[in-house]
């Protein structure tokens, strides 16, 4: 069930293998882990540790791919430079000068 290494198909494009990814989440998560032996919680909690690094890792590359600069076309729509959503931030104000 938890033990990694056996063959699946692998998903057509990035919105099926989050259909996966969730529906093998929503599994886990509905699971009463209390009742499965010894052996097959320790497997699960090693492929959710080997997950969690494939995570991380997806997710660096999906957001670095968000945040990139993109063509006039895309940029036309986002507001601000900069990461989507964010504004840009005004000028800091400049220390008042003393007189004399």
């Amino acid at each position: 069930m938890c033990a990694p290494g056996q063959p699946t198909a692998m998903p057509a494009s990035a919105a099926e293998a989050l259909t996966v990814l969730e529906g093998a989440l929503d599994y886990l998560n509905n699971t009463n882990a209390g009742s499965l032996p010894a052996a097959e919680q320790a497997s699960c909690l090693k492929a959710l540790e080997r997950a969690e690094s494939k995570h991380t890792a997806a997710r660096a590359a999906v957001l670095a791919a968000f945040t990139a600069p993109r063509s006039r076309t895309t940029a036309s729509i986002r507001p601000g430079r900069g990461s989507p959503g964010r504004r840009a931030l005004p000028p800091a104000p400049r220390p008042a000068q003393s007189a004399g």
